[in-house]
């Protein structure tokens, strides 16, 4: 690994550090409304009984209702909530345009909801951390093999963004714990030689990478045929720091929303749990 992807990583681990406060409290917040994704600051073992320190499920289902009123708004196939515009209105509201818009505006509902994209499962994740912690983080972009869309919500707690001068997100860095046949049928090149031995031996075998969206100016990336790309994409697996992968990208792959945002801090607040968590506290 050279030194750029060494310092990259460096500061991503001193985001996560600076990020264990707000991992505590959603924690908290968690156990009381979300319990299984309760694994912030503990671990969760699979066919665990997440629910057993509960006293009401009533917090549960208060959230649980709420997160699929918003899901259902975000993923319904019964209409369609979006449409494809362009800034000219003479253009936009042109007969021939306007049809030509709405063909696009096809495509791209069909895209999104054909059942491989997994926009409805995101969609729902999604719904269900933003109205219990105020922020969700979803990854959007082509599949492996790149014909179709692919979307993704990954855990808050794997998760730690920034802003810049303007207050939008422009940089995330995700923990990643793939398995060996996961990263040899992802980047069959340049995984390590622990992973190719893994991959034979001991398949379902995890390690630790990370996933960095930035601004390519940060990284000064060049690309091979001299193209400059506004974002750049690192995967890095840490134990043998080798670079698995680094590209440009024309967007900012990752679309994470906050409900109520404080000047001052790049994380969201849920309006729904926040402000009722001594409440559920005394309910349990």
């Amino acid at each position: 690994m050279d030194q750029r992807a060494r310092d990259i990583i460096k500061i991503g681990d001193n985001l996560f550090n600076k990020k264990s406060r707000i991992d505590s409290l959603w924690q908290e917040i968690a156990l009381n409304f979300y319990p299984e994704r309760a694994d912030f600051t503990a671990k969760r073992n699979d066919g665990e009984e997440f629910a057993d320190h509960l006293f009401s499920s009533y917090p549960v289902l208060a959230r649980r209702e709420l997160a699929n009123v918003l899901s259902s708004y975000l993923y319904s196939r019964s209409q369609k909530r979006f449409s494809i515009h362009v800034t000219n209105e003479e253009l936009d509201k042109s007969d021939y345009e306007r049809k030509y818009l709405e063909y696009l505006t096809d495509i791209q509902w069909r895209a999104m909801y054909d059942a491989p994209a997994q926009w409805a499962r995101t969609a729902k994740e999604s719904a269900h951390d933003f109205a219990s912690f105020g922020n969700a983080v979803i990854k959007y972009g082509l599949n492996g093999v790149g014909d179709g869309l692919l979307f993704r919500n990954y855990h808050l707690r794997d998760n730690a963004w920034t802003e810049n001068s303007e207050g939008k997100i422009d940089c995330n860095h995700r923990n990643w714990n793939p398995t060996a046949r996961q990263l040899a049928g992802n980047f069959p090149k340049t995984i390590s030689n622990n992973v190719k031995k893994a991959s034979t031996k001991e398949p379902e075998k995890e390690f630790e990478c990370r996933h960095v969206v930035m601004p390519s100016r940060l990284y000064d990336y060049k690309s091979p045929t001299g193209r400059k790309y506004p974002f750049i994409s690192l995967y890095v697996e840490k134990e043998s720091e080798t670079v698995l992968e680094e590209v440009g990208l024309n967007y900012f792959c990752y679309l994470i929303p906050r409900w109520q945002t404080v000047s001052g801090s790049p994380f969201g607040t849920s309006m729904a749990t926040a402000i009722v968590l001594p409440d559920g506290r005394t309910t349990q």
